[in-house]
This record gives structure tokens, sequence and C-alpha cells, in this order.
């Protein structure tokens, strides 16, 4: 009896690290097939690559260089390549390993919600279908180079913050509720659509922290810590904003990045945007 009961939890552990082996080594199997054969050298992606080398050179957005979206992508890309130069290849390996972190934090939602085995093959599932393989006649729509870094960054840090804001629900621990704050905080740097898919996530998360934080205490607390995690990047950003705009009208409307767009009937009444909303009829 007492062999058996010590020979589970090693077969256990045995079959729990031969999944993490086999899905790491997916992933660099597709990484190194995807490599090169993503970028649309027409669509979309050169601006990715050709904006954070601006920035580089020393413009600015909403300066020298008109912008739509949040700036967390190009300034992140921005210092990527000020350390490490100013390439294809450069940026190739900084969306590499935002797949590492994805598949990591994206199987570990999934196994809690669903077991081991679902978050193993959920693991295979992104690494082949959605990090590197291209699903449209263009080059545009995966992770190794993407049309927009503000979804595959969005998409990362709203991982996180639903990560964190579990954690934080479960243990009351203000050091997550500051983590989730700070990781919504650069969703919205992102993409408008990106922070409203983790905003009603958080929703539904909040609903659940009100009814535990009544019968425990600490609601108000809990809420300060995250709004304050939250606000400190919008506050960082905003202060680049208004050394580099030089007025803080400027500076607000730069920060309010895709949204400032999305509520203009100028913009989103445009053709294309009807149709890719289904209501162009």
């Amino acid at each position: 009896m007492t062999t058996r009961g010590h020979s589970r939890p090693s077969s256990r552990s045995w079959l729990r690290v031969a999944a993490y082996l086999s899905a790491l080594i997916a992933l660099a199997l597709a990484i190194a097939f995807g490599w090169d054969r993503g970028p649309d050298a027409l669509i979309d992606f050169g601006r990715e690559l050709y904006v954070p080398w601006r920035l580089v050179e020393g413009d600015a957005l909403h300066k020298e260089i008109g912008w739509f979206n949040g700036p967390l992508g190009p300034w992140v890309i921005e210092g990527w390549m000020r350390i490490f130069g100013v390439s294809l290849d450069v940026l190739q390996a900084l969306n590499a390993v935002v797949i590492v972190l994805t598949t990591l934090v994206l199987a570990r939602l999934v196994e809690r919600a669903a077991g081991g085995l679902v978050a193993w093959i959920g693991s295979l599932v992104f690494a082949s279908v959605f990090a590197v393989s291209q699903q449209e006649a263009s080059g545009n729509f995966l992770f190794l180079a993407p049309y927009s870094h503000g979804i595959t960054f969005g998409f990362l840090a709203s991982l996180g913050a639903l990560a964190a804001s579990i954690r934080a629900v479960e243990s009351g621990s203000a050091r997550f509720f500051g983590l989730a704050g700070f990781l919504t905080g650069l969703a919205y740097l992102t993409k408008a659509e990106v922070f409203l898919g983790l905003a009603i996530g958080l929703s539904a998360l909040c609903i659940v922290l009100v009814a535990r934080r009544r019968e425990q205490g600490g609601l108000g607390r809990s809420c300060l810590v995250f709004t304050l995690g939250f606000a400190l990047p919008l506050g960082l950003a905003y202060a680049r904003f208004r050394a580099q705009l030089g007025n803080s009208s400027d500076a607000v409307l730069a920060l309010e990045g895709t949204w400032a767009h999305a509520s203009d009937p100028r913009v989103s009444n445009l053709p294309f945007y009807r149709m890719m909303r289904g209501t162009e009829d």
C-alpha cells in the first residue's frame, strides 16, 4: 500500500513534466517553422516595423508619426529595438517571447478551468493554429508577425490581468489586486476591442469579489489598490505624451487611443468597418 501511494504522485509528476516538455517542443518547432513566413510586405505589418524604427530615430507618436491605437505596442518594440537593434529578426524574437508567455498564462487559466489535459491540448492548438499559422491570404493574422501588436500585447496583458484577478479574489492579496490593475492599464494602452473584452471578464469577477468582500471585509481597500495599479501605466503614458506633445489636451487625446476613433462616426461608418462589423447592408 505504501509503495503504491508513493508511485501515483511520482507517475503523475512525470506525466506533467512530459506534457510541459512536449508542449514546449511543439511551440519551439512552430516558431522555427513560422520564422520569416508571416510578415505581409504590403498590408499593415510594415507599419509595425516602421513606426518603432522611427521612434528609435527620435520621432514621436501623434507628432511626427500619425497614430490611431494605444501606444503600448510601438513603445515596447521601441525599447526592445534600442537594446537589440532594428531588424525584422529582432521584432520576431520579441514576438516569440510574447508567444511563449501567452502560452504559459493561457495554459494556466485553462488548467484551472478544465484540467491539465485540456490545457495541454489548448497549448498545442494555440502553438500550431494561432501563433504562426496563416489563416487567410495575407500573412497578417498570426502572433509572430501580427497586423497590430496592440492585439497580441493586449491579449497577453488581458490574460495576465484575468489570472492576477482570480488570484486576488481567492487570496485577498493587495499585491495581486495591484498587479491585476496594472496589467489592465497596459491592456487599455493597446486597442479598444481588446480592453472591452477584458472589461467584460473583469466585470464578472467583480461580482464574485463584491460577494466575498462583503463577508470578509476589505472591499474598498481592494478596489483602491486595483485602481492605483490601473492608473500607473496610464499616468506614465500621459507623462511621456505631455513631454513630447507639449500640452495636456493633446496628451489626453493621444491617451484615448483607439477609443477616440471608434466613437467617431466618420471612421465607424466607413464601408470597410461596416463590412467588418457585418452592418454594411
